[in-house]
């Protein structure tokens, strides 16, 4: 099985609804401001993290998530090592989702399924 990308622009035209990226992040490491054409949910699976857009600022602590609509201009920075498990939704795909930046507690399916995920290519 080859690697899965890293680069998270490999998944913003991907032919599928939802596509997970994992990443690891030492910790002070910081994610320049930038955006997505997809939506997008940072699941800190390990770590702590320090998301900013414009008007707000988020902690995500271990186990906790962002949620962020397509288009949100965001920064993160890594307040310790982190493990990153970032979902990219298809926007419009799924029109429950919320349209503004919000923080979650996935639950055991929701944190199983993004593990399944990581299996797929």
């Amino acid at each position: 099985m080859s690697e899965r990308s890293i680069n998270a622009d490999d998944y913003q035209e991907l032919p599928v609804a939802v596509a997970v990226m994992q990443k690891h992040f030492p910790s002070d490491f910081v994610i320049a401001p930038h955006s997505h054409r997809r939506d997008q949910l940072l699941y800190a699976a390990s770590g702590t993290m320090r998301v900013r857009t414009d008007t707000h600022s988020w902690i995500v602590p271990p186990e906790r998530a962002l949620y962020m609509p397509g288009g949100t201009v965001h920064a993160v920075a890594m307040r310790n090592p982190v493990e990153m498990r970032t979902l990219y939704i298809e926007p419009g795909s799924h029109a429950e989702l919320p349209d503004a930046c919000v923080v979650i507690t996935p639950n055991l399916l929701l944190r199983e399924l993004i593990g399944a995920l990581l299996k797929e290519p």
